[in-house]
């Protein structure tokens, strides 16, 4: 997207994103990160920050960036597990349905290995109004939150379990070889190839960025 573009949609002065002096304050590089990040909220700007639009392109942005998840696949397959049961609700109970797993697609086949000891274990022993709240990656540990902390012992050992694994697994890519904690503004679990094509991909956003000025 053109400079001119994101300046019209801001309502920031003219050629305001092509003077050095601009670009290198602090608020803008944040904002552009935001925008890199959060494309959608350039469309939020252009609706004049009207509440019921921006709901709207907020829902859209979510279901589309939960598409791009693999993880997401697994709130389908277990929607005991991760699916709100009455779907119509305006207040939906369980968080996976608004942010579905803030992971990225690496860590897929461990957490559908979980998921599937977790189903089996409440099924062999007749265990209901379990639910899990929410599934993430915070500061490359895998966080795996119940609906109650009282959870049976086995179902926790479980979850621990997988909490290990990750350490070990790029969230990337899901190798288990040469995986290391790394940070590139955010800390993760990654292999060296990973890091490698992201910081590609990154000077190549920034290439194209650069092109449309």
């Amino acid at each position: 997207m053109k400079d001119c573009t994101i300046e019209r949609m801001l309502g920031l002065p003219q050629r305001f994103l092509s003077k050095k002096e601009n670009l290198e304050l602090p608020e803008t590089q944040v904002l552009l990160k935001l925008i890199d990040v959060f494309p959608w909220l350039l469309k939020v700007a252009d609706s004049g920050y009207d509440p019921i639009i921006t709901k709207r392109i907020m829902a859209e942005a979510i279901g589309d960036e939960m598409l791009k998840n693999k993880c997401n696949e697994l709130i389908k397959k277990y929607p005991h597990l991760y699916a709100d049961p009455n779907p119509e609700s305006k207040e939906p109970r369980y968080y996976m349905q608004i942010g579905g797993f803030e992971t990225y697609d690496g860590w897929y086949d461990l957490l559908d290995k979980l998921s599937q000891k977790i189903s089996d274990y409440l099924k062999e022993n007749s265990i209901e109004g379990f639910y899990v709240h929410q599934v993430k990656s915070k500061f490359a540990d895998l966080c795996y939150y119940p609906n109650t902390w009282k959870s049976p012992a086995p179902i926790l050992d479980m979850i621990r379990e997988a909490e290990k694994e990750a350490l070990n697994t790029c969230e990337f890519c899901g190798t288990q070889e040469g995986v290391k904690k790394r940070s590139g503004g955010w800390i993760v679990n990654s292999c060296t190839p990973c890091v490698d094509r992201l910081a590609e991909e990154a000077k190549e956003r920034n290439r194209k960025r650069n092109e449309g000025k």
